[in-house]
């Protein structure tokens, strides 16, 4: 068995393979390559995770009461060096799929678990010009001040400007931006 230095976790928060996913894959496929980083992936539509029901079991536990796929996405999150998220925006924040995966996070915040940890962060949105620089830039500031309330390390942001799914991929040089993010995650 090889001793794997680094590991990466990429969460794409879209309910769908499109634009977010594309710029996921981006910062992913090459960070593959090397021998001494695991990377994961966690497509949530392609999960089970419940809502939380605000039991705060997990402020006493550290551990959430419910059975489903977060207990796997809790090991995975806990073991890695960083993550990537990638989300589209919808109405200035992001899909609800996503909210619930990170208000299910709460166990992780309880036990300190992301201290220290890298996060960066693709965001894909559809408005250009002034109203879509201010839609990325919410949401880029929702993720920065989630990373200080887990004592996270935010490392950075790509955003980009598609409106069609797959638009995303024709945009000059977006493909690298997303990759050297997934370096700078790693710390390499």
């Amino acid at each position: 068995m090889k001793y794997l230095a680094k590991t990466i976790v990429g969460v794409l928060g879209s309910p769908r393979i499109g634009n977010s996913a594309w710029m996921l894959n981006k910062a992913l496929e090459k960070l593959k390559e090397k021998e001494d980083i695991e990377v994961k992936e966690i497509i949530l539509f392609r999960k089970n995770i419940e809502f939380c029901d605000g039991c705060l079991t997990c402020e006493d536990t550290g551990r959430c009461t419910k059975e489903d796929d977060m207990q796997e996405i809790y090991d995975e999150i806990s073991r890695a060096d960083g993550l990537i998220i990638a989300t589209p925006i919808y109405f200035d924040s992001i899909p609800a799929l996503l909210k619930n995966f990170i208000d299910r996070l709460n166990p992780l915040l309880v036990t300190n678990t992301l201290k220290g940890k890298k996060l960066g962060v693709l965001v894909v949105g559809q408005l250009s010009g002034e109203e879509g620089e201010i839609s990325k830039k919410r949401v880029i500031t929702y993720f920065k001040n989630l990373a200080e309330i887990f004592e996270m390390k935010f490392i950075g942001f790509v955003s980009a400007t598609a409106r069609e799914p797959g638009r995303v991929s024709s945009i000059e040089g977006i493909g690298d931006k997303c990759y050297k993010l997934g370096l700078k995650v790693i710390g390499d």
